[in-house]
Order: structure tokens, then C-alpha cells, then sequence
């Protein structure tokens, strides 16, 4: 048995029905675009429950979407969500073997959650990835911003451990 959500293109219609279409969702965006974030997390759920080690997932996790198409839709949420099933299912390994493609603020969130130890192995492999051009391709902050940033939440990592038995 399969199952499909895939709705009939916008191309394929009659020029009638196209500008109607066309005119709803000029006018309604939010709407369009809020049904098909709901397609793609249903799918992605779906896949998740299914085979969580799929390659599509993983993919998934480790884009860059060329672009937000509502403020509402959350696939920055959906890329985030998959990056942690990836680390949860197989480990920082995962995330040594893609540091180049995963998003810096969500490696940083990922690892703000994580051991100390996984940020201090991931703050090495950033730096190293990315030491030699000096930045990191298509964020507007130098790298040493980065390295304070895995700093901070190494150093308080490093304070729970210290005050865990208070």
C-alpha cells in the first residue's frame, strides 16, 4: 500500500483555473504555505516512525533552504528537529562527518543540549574545518564569534559539572 500527498501542479491547470490559483495564493499566501509546511511534516513524521535512518531525513537535516517562505512555515524548526534525530540516532559522529553543511546556529543549539565533551569535539572540528579561509561560507559572523559562542556553552557546561551535587 502506498500513500501520497502530492497535490496536482499549478502548471498543469487550465489558464482559467491557473489564474485562480495563481490569484488565491497571492492573496493568501500564509494559507498555502502553511498547508504545504503541514505535507512536509506529516512526511517527514511519517519517515521518522518508519525508518528513522532514512537518507531523505537526513538530507533534510543538512540543507540550507534557499529561502523562508513564511514566517509561519518553521522549516528552519523541521531542519533543527531532524539534525537532533540524526545526533540521537547516530552520535556526534554524525555531526564530525557533516560539520561543513550543518547550519552554525543549529550545530550551537544542538550542542548547548549535548555533553560537554560533544561541544569540545565539535568546537575542534569547526575550527579546523573552516580555519583555513578564515569564516564560515554564507553566515555574516566571523569565525571567532563562532568559537566564543562554543566557548560559552562549554564553560557552562563545565560549571554544571562542578555544582552538580549542590
Amino acid at each position: 500500500m502506498t500513500f501520497s500527498v502530492q497535490q496536482q501542479n499549478i502548471e498543469s491547470l487550465d489558464w482559467v483555473n491557473h489564474q485562480q490559483v495563481a490569484e488565491t495564493i497571492k492573496n493568501n499566501g500564509e494559507l498555502f504555505f502553511s498547508s504545504y509546511f503541514n505535507h512536509l511534516i506529516l512526511a517527514a513524521e511519517l519517515l521518522i516512525q518508519l525508518t528513522p535512518n532514512s537518507a531523505v531525513l537526513k538530507q533534510v537535516a543538512l540543507c540550507w533552504p534557499p529561502y523562508v517562505l513564511s514566517s509561519s512555515t518553521g522549516e528552519l524548526f523541521l531542519i533543527r528537529k531532524l539534525l537532533a534525530l540524526c545526533y540521537k540516532n547516530e552520535g556526534v559522529e554524525f555531526l564530525l562527518a557533516h560539520v561543513e553543511h550543518i547550519m552554525p546556529e543549529h550545530l550551537l543549539f544542538l550542542l548547548a543540549q549535548s555533553s560537554a565533551s560533544d561541544c569540545i569535539i565539535m568546537k575542534k572540528a569547526f575550527t579546523d574545518t573552516f580555519a583555513v579561509q578564515g569564516y564560515y561560507p554564507g553566515a555574516n559572523c566571523s569565525l571567532q564569534v563562532y568559537d566564543d559562542f562554543f566557548t560559552l556553552i562549554i564553560n557552562r557546561k563545565s560549571k554544571r559539572l562542578i555544582n552538580d551535587h549542590l
